[in-house]
Formats: C-alpha cells, sequence, structure tokens
C-alpha cells in the first residue's frame, strides 16, 4: 500500500518532508582512496568490502519552511552521519539510512523554494 508521503525518524523526533521528485536507488561498491605520494609510491584503502546502496532523494521546489525542517533534523538530530535515520518511502518501505551528503549543495530556486539533492546509504 502506497503512502503520500515520507518520514524520517530518529528516537522522538519524526518529520514528514515532501515526497521527492526524484526518488532513486543505486546499489554500489564503496570507493577506494587512493593516493600517490612524491616518489611515485602509490598508497590505496579499501573503505569496505560489501556493496553498499545509496538513496538518492531529490526536490526541484521544496518550500523554504520544510527545508529548513529537514536541514534542522539533518544537522542537529542526526547530526550528519552519526545517527541512523528510520526512513519510510512513498511505497511504505521501512529502511535505515545514514546522511551521506546533499545539504551543502541545496540551492535557493526562488525566495521560498529550494533544488536539493540528499544522498543516503542504507545500513
Amino acid at each position: 500500500m502506497a503512502t503520500a508521503t515520507i518520514q524520517f525518524v530518529i528516537s522522538a523526533t519524526t518529520i514528514n518532508p515532501p515526497t521527492p521528485d526524484f526518488p532513486k536507488r543505486v546499489p554500489g561498491n564503496l570507493p577506494q582512496s587512493v593516493q600517490r605520494a612524491m616518489g611515485g609510491r602509490v598508497s590505496s584503502i579499501t573503505r569496505g568490502s560489501t556493496v553498499i546502496t545509496t538513496h538518492i532523494l531529490a526536490w526541484n521546489d521544496m518550500p523554504d519552511s520544510d527545508f529548513t525542517t529537514l536541514r534542522n533534523f539533518i544537522n542537529n538530530t542526526a547530526e550528519g552521519a552519526k545517527n541512523t535515520i528510520s526512513y519510510t518511502d512513498e511505497e511504505a518501505v521501512a529502511l535505515s539510512l545514514r546522511y551521506l551528503k546533499g545539504l551543502e549543495g541545496a540551492r535557493q530556486r526562488d525566495y521560498d523554494a529550494w533544488k536539493l539533492e540528499l544522498h543516503f546509504a542504507e545500513v
């Protein structure tokens, strides 16, 4: 049964941002960190050996009040990637996610609307 809203929950805090315009799920591997030192030495660190599923939620015109609520939730309640977020998508599928990135790239489209794309890792 599909729902009309999505939810982000941590403890007793629940928010219901608007349904994303472009939600998608992207399976993939965690990236390696490869660095080259002076003299040509190359070091590589694999950040994990399992497949990580990334959830990307994009909004083209998120109202300012919803953006402020979402930003405060991620920055203050989730504390970035520190805390796991219980997420229920528009299809009523419940997942555990951690915030990866996206708030820093949010742009204000109008005086009361935001365009943003948030990335979460499934845990």
